[in-house]
């Protein structure tokens, strides 16, 4: 199995997920994650080769391997690497079903590109393969449970809401950790 290595440290990451609490009549504070942890996220990668007027085209795209969001990934960009110290989450969608919503979404690409430019590519070939791509997970106190947030361990962006939707899934999970 593939996992791509963090190039975000775990100071960088605590600095990035401590969080700025808003509030109406104080001045605004700071709330530190009780704890941060590098969680490796299943993602299916997909080599699509596409038939446009000019000649094939090829590009990779993913989908994680729990709702099967789909993405773009520049993987020749990537530092991958065969093994890794930090818990992973069990994959729950088949290669099948990745590949189904992968095709689905970039279909409406596709079209939409087809309408700009008056030429409608075709995906005529598809390849896959499995990695792990990491993430930070911070936690916090929240009423009498915890709430979490995220950043790539890559460029330590936030994670959007489409893809906390992915983690809430994967923690839900009994068997979360493989």
């Amino acid at each position: 199995m593939r996992f791509v290595t963090p190039s975000v440290d775990k100071d960088t990451a605590f600095k990035n997920l401590t969080r700025k609490r808003k509030r109406l009549f104080a001045a605004a504070s700071k709330q530190a994650p009780l704890k941060i942890e590098l969680i490796n996220f299943p993602h299916y990668i997909f080599t699509l080769t596409i038939s446009v007027e000019s000649g094939n085209k090829e590009i990779d795209v993913a989908a994680d391997g729990i709702v099967g969001l789909f993405s773009f990934l520049k993987i020749e960009e990537l530092s991958l690497d065969d093994k890794s110290d930090f818990p992973t989450f069990a994959w729950k969608l088949s290669t099948e079903q990745a590949k189904e919503k992968v095709v689905a979404e970039y279909r409406w690409i596709l079209i939409k590109h087809g309408i700009h430019n008056r030429e409608l590519p075709k995906i005529i070939d598809i390849r896959d393969s499995k990695l792990f791509y990491p993430f930070w997970v911070g936690y916090y106190p929240r009423g009498d449970g915890l709430d979490f947030n995220a950043i790539d361990a890559i460029s330590a962006a936030p994670i959007g809401i489409k893809m906390r939707r992915s983690f809430l899934v994967a923690f839900a999970q009994k068997k979360t950790f493989a």
